[in-house]
This record gives C-alpha cells, structure tokens and sequence, in this order.
C-alpha cells in the first residue's frame, strides 16, 4: 500500500483499526493490564537491542498466552509496534526527513497492520526482522527505497580490520575529510526493498534521499557502510557489482577492504560463481568499508536533482 498524501493521519487510522480487531483487541487488554499503553509500548520499542527489553516484552507474551490468547504469528509482536507507533506517529511531520521518506516509513506501518499472519510470523521478537520493524515504528531507523539508515558511529572494529597497509590512509580520511567516526548516516539493505538484485539507479536514489535528510541534521558528518557487497573482493570476483563503489570513488568517498566476512554473511547465496570460487580457495567473503563525508555527498546529492522524483521500479510494482 502507498501513502502519498497525509501521512501520519492515514496511517494511525490503518495502525488503530488492526488494533481493534479480534485477533488484536485480546492482547491490547492484556497490554492495558500490565501497563504497556502507548508511551510504554514505544519506549520498550526504543530498547529492543538491549537484552531487559526483550525480557520485558517476552514477559508480555507470557501474560497473553496466560490469559488463554494464543502468541503464535506474531499477534503479540505486532500489537506492540503498532501501539507504539501510534505514539510516535504524532512526531512524524515534524522530523527532519523528506517527504518521501515519511511516505516510505508509513507503508512499512502499513505493512504491519495489514500484512497476512504467515508471513509476519517470521517478525517475532529476537529476530533482526523485529528489531528493524521497531526501529522503523519509533523513528531511530529510516526507509528510503533500496537502502535504510540508521544514525550511528562508525564501529571502531570495522576501521581496525582494515588492512594494515591501507589503515593510515583510511585514518587520515576520517580524521581530516570526516572529522571523526560520527555521528554518521549508517547505511543497511532494505530486506522488504521491491526489487530483490541490487540496482544502481535504486541505489542512488536512496542516497539522494538520505542527503536530503542530512542537510536538515547539520550535526552529520556524513555516510558511512560496512557489508559484504561493498567489499573490493567480492566486486573483483563479481564485476557487476562494481558500480557500488564508483558514485564514492568518483565523488570524494572512500572504499577500503574492512576484514573478513563469515560464510554465512550472504556473499555466496544465491551467486554460483562466487561460491564455486570459494569451494576452490580462490575467493574469502570480506567487508568493504564505506565513508562518505557530508560536503561530498551533499555536493554530489546537489548535481543530481532527478534522483529526487518517483522511482520507475516503484511504478512498475505499485
């Protein structure tokens, strides 16, 4: 579902009528009874990467299931984000994102109140998938198409595995281009993104709409990425995947191999070649760490106005 309109207004509606139905309106009294209103659900939401949050809100599930309403599919996980986005919703004009991003954050919230059991079964709390939906629903991570970010540091673990050869130079970047290792626009993956394979013009216009967001928070000091597609050696072995570093090489960012990766990072699923290369030792996962410093992505963002209007791909599956 696509909200282009009122923001905010529409999608508490949509938020409050999931809530009232009842599959839902069980566990919203539960909830009542234990104190969680919407303040309560939202800071909860807040906190999940923190291991008392969890424990609080698996307190609450066995509160459900202990008054005889099941916990299966998600029902509890799914009245808690949307009751603490409705908190939450009521800050959404205010913030300093662009239009579009709003947008993008309140079909997420959509999703969540209209999306089939079976599949937001696999959002239960423990999950990257909860986190990043309660994220999303209190305002600390941010949709915009193909990439999301987060505000963050850059990890001091992600610059140490650089390769001792390249960490003086990487070093120098951040303490002179960056001025520091934060606080910076993290960027992740959109695991619900429309178009499963990586593409350039998505790309970026995510980062088009990440800058516009940037100009509005001057305390930034720019972008920063740390994955296994952003890696020198999975774009040396996957030559396809080298646009991913050329709008930063050519746009006064810097691109530098952060370490090795696990197996199971994602970099030999779904590529034959590249898991045939590593069956055969010619080729080891590793990260690709990403700096872009604020003056050069706003520079870069500025040249670029038509990354700001509707995405094709989006047209196409909307």
């Amino acid at each position: 579902m696509q909200i282009e309109e009122d923001l905010s207004g529409p999608t508490g509606d949509l938020c409050e009528q999931r809530l009232a139905t009842a599959q839902l309106e069980g566990i919203t009294a539960v909830f009542r009874d234990l104190g969680v209103d919407r303040p309560r659900a939202a800071a909860l939401l807040e906190a999940v990467d923190e291991v008392p949050a969890a424990s609080h809100i698996r307190a609450a599930k066995q509160a459900v299931e202990a008054a005889g309403i099941s916990v299966a599919g998600g029902d509890v996980e799914r009245c808690l984000i949307l009751t603490g986005a409705l908190h939450k919703l009521r800050e959404l004009p205010h913030l300093p994102v662009s239009r579009r991003v709003r947008a993008l954050l309140c079909e997420e919230l959509a999703w969540v109140a209209s999306a089939p059991t079976a599949e937001f079964a696999r959002c239960g709390v423990g999950t990257a998938r909860f986190v990043r939906l309660a994220k999303i629903a209190t305002h600390t991570r941010w949709p915009a198409g193909q990439f999301e970010w987060e505000i963050s540091g850059i990890p001091r673990s992600d610059v140490l595995r650089v390769d001792p050869l390249l960490l003086p130079g990487t070093l120098a970047f951040l303490a002179w281009r960056l001025r520091g290792l934060g606080p910076v626009f993290f960027s992740h993956l959109n695991p619900r993104r429309p178009h499963r394979a990586l593409l350039e013009d998505e790309a970026n216009r995510s980062y088009f709409q990440m800058a516009q967001a940037m100009e509005q928070q001057p305390a930034i000091r720019g972008f920063a990425a740390c994955s296994w597609f952003r890696s020198p050696e999975t774009q040396r072995v996957s030559p396809h995947l080298a646009w991913l570093s050329r709008v930063f090489l050519e746009n006064g960012g810097w691109v530098v191999d952060a370490g090795k990766a696990g197996a199971d990072c994602g970099a030999l699923y779904r590529s034959s070649t590249r898991r045939a290369l590593y069956e055969a030792g010619r080729f080891t996962p590793r990260k690709g760490l990403v700096v872009w410093p604020r003056r050069a992505m706003l520079g870069w963002a500025a040249a670029h106005p038509e990354l700001a209007g509707p995405s094709p791909l989006e047209a196409q599956v909307g």
